[in-house]
């Protein structure tokens, strides 16, 4: 609903939108999720069309570290899983050599 409200210029109903759907993304997923990255990518985009740059800068900011934290999230996920597969082929490796 909030790009239709921008792209009618109903500016502050499309603020109100992506505000509400932010909340909720955020609430429902937690604040590195996809769709909290793409709401704050929309009010960005708001402010940047009312010409609010300090605004607009902010939420590019904000939806910087989220790509930053999902980046570290996926790095350690890697990491975990590689030493679970190491620890787990060591620990088949001593029971094949045991026996």
């Amino acid at each position: 609903m909030g790009k239709l409200f921008l792209n009618s210029g109903e500016f502050q109903k499309c603020e109100q939108s992506f505000n509400n759907s932010f909340d909720m993304f955020k609430e429902v997923f937690g604040e590195t999720h996809p769709a909290v990255a793409h709401s704050l990518e929309c009010l960005g985009k708001l402010f940047d069309a009312l010409g609010d740059q300090e605004k607009a800068k902010n939420f590019a900011d904000k939806l910087k570290n989220i790509e930053i934290l999902s980046c570290i999230s996926l790095v350690n996920i890697s990491i975990l899983d590689c030493f679970f597969i190491e620890t787990s082929n060591l620990i088949i490796w001593k029971a094949l050599d045991m026996s």
